[in-house]
Parts: C-alpha cells; sequence; structure tokens
C-alpha cells in the first residue's frame, strides 16, 4: 500500500454506521446503512458541481423534497470486490435474481494495522422497499436482518481465531467462538464467520433465496481471491474538489473561494444522527482555532442534510457544541463522488482544491492535527 490510512477504530465506526440499518429504523433525520447507500446512489456523483448553473442548482435546492426520492435496484453482479480490503469473491446468482425481494450490502477495508475485513449484511426486503416501508413495517422485519458473511485478512500470525473472536464482539451478529481460519494465501491467512439463522417469522418466499444465498456466499468463500488493498488515500489522492453548495443557514458557499484563503483545508464528512461525528465538534473547533494562525481552516461537511429533519438536527448540534468553523450541507453528493463509506471521514486539500495527504477514517483529532503539520512542513 502506497500510503497508511489512518484509522482510529474504523471497524466501530463501520459496525456503528451498519448496526444502525440492522438493529433499528432510524427516525427523523436518521438513516439507516442500507438506506444511507440507497440515498447516495440518487444524488449527484459529479463531484465538480460548481460547473453547473447556480441559478438553476439553487431553484433545484428549493423545490427538492428528499421524500420524493425513490432508489432504482442495482444492476447485477458479476463479482464482490472490496479495493480498500484487497479481496473479491464470486457474486451470487441467487441473489442477482431476487433483487426485487431482498437487498444485500457488502462493504470493507481496513479494520486495525495489518487486519482486514468484507463483510455482507442481507435484508428480507428490497433496496426500494427498504427506502418506502413504514416505521412498523422496518420493525416487523429487522430481525431477520442478517450479519450473513465477514471475512479477515490478517497480514502476520499474530491474529489467531481467538483474539479475532475477542474483538470480533464489535460486530453485529458475530457469535462467540464463530470465527474459523479459512485458509493460507500469500502472507495472508483468511478467516470468517457466518450467520445462517433467519427466523420463523422470514416469509416463506424468502427462505428458499436466503438459503441459496448464503449457500452460495458460502461456496464463493474457496474462490477468494486477495490483492494489494488500496487505501481510500490512494483512491482518491490528488482528485479536485470543487462545489457549489449552501450553508446551514441557506447562504451560497464556493469551494473555490474556501479553499483560496487557506493553505490547507480540512474537510470533515459528519452526520447529524452520527455519535462520534458529533463528539468531536468540540475538539474540531479547537483545532480550527489553533491552526488558523498558521493558515489552514476545517470546514465540516454535513451528510444528511437534505434528509428529512438532518438539517435542523445539525442546527442544533452546531449551536449546543459552539462550533463556529463553517458547516455546508452536502447538496452535490460529494461523499458519494468520492466514495465516503464510513463517517466520520476527513480529507485535505490545498488552496486549488487538491486532495493532499492521509485520509482519515474515525473520529481522531491527534491524527488531524498530525496530517495537517505533516503537509506544513513540506
Amino acid at each position: 500500500m502506497k500510503k497508511k490510512l489512518m484509522v482510529l477504530w474504523v471497524i466501530a465506526v463501520m459496525v456503528f454506521v451498519t448496526a444502525c440499518g440492522s438493529q433499528e429504523k432510524p427516525s427523523e433525520g436518521k438513516t439507516t446503512a442500507a438506506q444511507q447507500e440507497t440515498k447516495d446512489s440518487g444524488k449527484s456523483t459529479e463531484a465538480q458541481a460548481g460547473t453547473e448553473d447556480p441559478s438553476k442548482e439553487s431553484k433545484e435546492q428549493e423545490t427538492e423534497d428528499p421524500d420524493d426520492f425513490v432508489p432504482e435496484l442495482d444492476p447485477p453482479d458479476e463479482e464482490y470486490d472490496v479495493s480498500e480490503a484487497g479481496m473479491k469473491m464470486p457474486a451470487s446468482e441467487t441473489y442477482n435474481k431476487n433483487r426485487e425481494k431482498t437487498y444485500l450490502v457488502y462493504d470493507g477495508g481496513l479494520a486495525e494495522e495489518d487486519l482486514y475485513y468484507m463483510e455482507f449484511y442481507l435484508y428480507p426486503a428490497s433496496k426500494i422497499d427498504l427506502w418506502t416501508m413504514s416505521e412498523e413495517e422496518y420493525d416487523g422485519m429487522k430481525e431477520n436482518i442478517l450479519n450473513v458473511l465477514t471475512v479477515f485478512k490478517a497480514l502476520n500470525s499474530e491474529w489467531t481465531p481467538l483474539l479475532l473472536d475477542k474483538w470480533g464482539k464489535w460486530i453485529v451478529g458475530i457469535e462467540e467462538g464463530s470465527i474459523k481460519e479459512l485458509k493460507k494465501d500469500g502472507d495472508y491467512t483468511l478467516y470468517y464467520t457466518m450467520q445462517k439463522d433467519y427466523t420463523e417469522n422470514l416469509p416463506a418466499e424468502l427462505k428458499p433465496v436466503y438459503d441459496g444465498i448464503i449457500a452460495e456466499l458460502e461456496a464463493s468463500l474457496k474462490q477468494i481471491e486477495t490483492y494489494e488493498p488500496q487505501s481510500l488515500s490512494d483512491i482518491i489522492g490528488g482528485q479536485v474538489i470543487e462545489f457549489e453548495t449552501t450553508d446551514l443557514e441557506g447562504n451560497t458557499v464556493s469551494s473555490k473561494e474556501i479553499f483560496a484563503k487557506n493553505q490547507y483545508t480540512m474537510i470533515n464528512f459528519w452526520a447529524s444522527w452520527c455519535g462520534p461525528c458529533v463528539g468531536e465538534l468540540p475538539e474540531l473547533e479547537k483545532l480550527n482555532k489553533l491552526f488558523e494562525e498558521k493558515g489552514c481552516g476545517i470546514i465540516g461537511i454535513l451528510t444528511d442534510g437534505m434528509e428529512p429533519g438532518g438539517l435542523a438536527d445539525a442546527k442544533d448540534i452546531i449551536a449546543d457544541t459552539g462550533v463556529t468553523y463553517l458547516n455546508v450541507i452536502d447538496s452535490m453528493g460529494l461523499a458519494q463522488a468520492i466514495d465516503i463509506q464510513a463517517i466520520p471521514t476527513t480529507i485535505f486539500v490545498d488552496s486549488n482544491g487538491v486532495i493532499v495527504g492521509d485520509t482519515v477514517v474515525g473520529a481522531m483529532i491527534s491524527m488531524y492535527e498530525t496530517v495537517l503539520n505533516e503537509l506544513l512542513e513540506k
């Protein structure tokens, strides 16, 4: 890996995001992992949103109703490939044929130093149904959301099933003693755990679908391939960030004007429903004041500002935490455009908006300061 992706406890963050999807349907202003993905897919993936007609964009923002959006079903997969974990495996044909009934979400990345993961969650409803169902309907089906498969890739021999088992208690659905060694693969050892048991309340028509998907994922484990992982820094480094949007009060802001004021700007992606994100806001305020004197600045990008209740919740949070640095709404789909998959995620850009330095996933104030100092020393 060319650059090291700095992580405090990325799994805790990822599990927090995914657990929201597998344990409860969030109330207004909050979203499940599956819902976040489907909402993101409906946003523009154009990072340079500033090239659009600002007046047209402003009108669209005034009239856009988040409740009107309904996602489309994804096209069939040939394989499941997580570049940030350096793992891929054949896709489930049963799932490809039953996307109108179920939803299989997969993700992964760096968990700890020398440890990567890839996990799959299976929902007993389609991507569209998850978006449109009521709170009561979601509560009635959430017991059959399975963390159907988690694969670990360990780079050294220190990781054992016992140690992974203690670590794996953070992951929803992993039972104690369930992690098994899969195979040796060069410098890596692969481990896995599966959750196969659904409840009697699973609709009869979905039981053979679930059985088929579970069986095919288990069979695909024998064909899993590993390769050198890519960090998010590797993937997005060098891209140019350019956008026009509004701050939390509705004032138009331009990334060009923001970035031009600073030698380096730290961009913190957060959401009103994310505990770690909210918890670090007072420290980010202190960091911003510290680095203002050094020619750097911080902006926050609110990823759920277009969702019902998200903006109102965020404004209350900003007031309660005493944050004074600029926060803007991700109306341009920037998080989706640069493949932000967990929050908080923090990137850094120079005065021209070029992504530089290391990307930090997770709430990690000390790492933010380290990256800024390293950039200033260049």
